[in-house]
């Protein structure tokens, strides 16, 4: 399953590539894409970034997409969920004030749906850090949330592009296998949520 997820990212971002290299720009006719990695995901477990397709001076498609993998323990009981799956998030940005240096540059505003398909192990330990098979749980996860951004986006040399974005969202989750049973062994993410984050680091072209 872990490869199907890997393939199914590269398979995505190969897509917008393609994209991105086949549309005009129509300011100046160029082709012109930005693709960004998201320093501030892989921190928390989240391993991909971005791509950015031109579509008119002011108004840019893209999508995000990454591999998750993290675990966290828990300081009461001794435990540690882990959480391996995919997370795909389509968006659309309209930059308020921009001049145009390869790709836009400036202060934009926009909205995007976020997906994420999730396998999930939790793992409960004894005193001596073995296993308790019969406390184990087992499950997945399904998030589908509805957002909306602000960031802002730098453009140096022609090149270089570092991108900051703020992404408040409204999120849903739905759970299957143990977890459904168990539903308390698992913090779900129902709701406004407020703590995604991107910050790219990108080259233009």
């Amino acid at each position: 399953m872990r490869y199907f997820h890997f393939l199914f990212v590269v398979f995505y971002f190969c897509l917008f590539l393609f994209i991105g290299s086949t549309l005009n720009c129509s300011i100046y006719g160029q082709q012109t894409a930005v693709v960004k990695l998201d320093a501030f995901s892989w921190l928390n477990g989240y391993y991909g970034g971005g791509v950015d397709v031109c579509l008119t001076e002011r108004i840019v498609i893209g999508a995000d997409a990454s591999l998750v993998r993290r675990s966290r323990g828990d300081g009461i009981v001794s435990a540690e969920t882990v959480e391996r799956g995919i997370l795909i998030a389509p968006r659309v940005q309209y930059y308020i004030a921009t001049t145009y240096d390869k790709a836009p540059k400036g202060l934009y505003v926009g909205a995007n749906y976020i997906y994420e398909n999730l396998n999930v192990d939790i793992n409960r330990y004894d005193d001596d850090l073995q296993t308790i098979d019969s406390l184990s749980v087992i499950g997945g996860v399904r998030n589908s949330g509805i957002g909306a951004f602000i960031g802002y986006q730098w453009i140096f040399r022609e090149r270089f592009a570092i991108d900051v974005r703020l992404n408040p969202y409204l999120n849903t989750s739905s759970l299957s296998g143990d977890l459904l049973a168990q539903p308390a062994a698992y913090e779900d993410r129902n709701g406004l949520r407020i703590d995604r984050l991107f910050l790219g680091f990108g080259i233009a072209f």
